[in-house]
């Protein structure tokens, strides 16, 4: 049985899934999108920070190819470096859509403005 595919198809379905709904609430909550960025600017920096190293994971495998097809790296380790670095840039999507979606604030009630001016 080969866990790397297994593995890697959970995660780009996970991936794939969590990106829909952020597309989603992105195109219905677009006046709202751009005030939470404002307000949890720390969330989103922490957001962009993982979403870069995911790049720098992309970057290296990048790098490990080039190598290999020059033949200066075994395709073994070419096979066990993507893997590697193929699985770290899901996770780290996966946590960026995650907070992404956390900062439009899904599960969050909204305040009931009637209920605010009573009290």
């Amino acid at each position: 049985m080969n866990y790397g595919a297994i593995l890697g198809v959970a995660l780009t379905g996970t991936m794939l899934i969590l990106a829909l709904i952020s597309v989603i609430l992105s195109i219905k909550k677009r006046k709202l999108l751009a005030s939470r960025f404002f307000l949890e600017r720390r969330n989103v920096i922490k957001a962009l920070n993982i979403f870069l190293i995911g790049m720098l994971m992309l970057t290296a495998n990048m790098l490990i190819r080039a190598f290999s097809l020059l033949g200066l790296v075994s395709h073994n380790l070419y096979v066990i470096i993507s893997i590697t670095c193929g699985s770290g840039l899901a996770i780290s999507l996966i946590i960026t859509f995650c907070e992404y979606i956390r900062i439009l604030g899904i599960g969050k009630r909204e305040p009931d403005l009637k209920q605010l001016r009573k009290s």
